[in-house]
């Protein structure tokens, strides 16, 4: 019963495959692509943006 729990995952392979599908995920969509891309990441931009701004102001680093 030892050997074939060992042969299991080794032949059903699922970690090649989670590896080739987090590769071409990563290609099809980098992160600056579903930045610029996503409408969600509009709220994240401008919320960004702001954050940004109100900690600047707070700092009072010229802009």
């Amino acid at each position: 019963m030892i050997a074939p729990q060992r042969t299991r995952p080794s032949t059903a392979s699922p970690r090649p495959r989670r590896i080739a599908g987090s590769r071409t995920s990563v290609r099809r969509h980098p992160a600056w692509q579903i930045f610029l891309d996503d409408r969600r990441a509009l709220r994240l931009k401008w919320g960004l943006l702001v954050l940004l701004l109100v900690i600047a102001a707070l700092l009072d680093v010229p802009l």
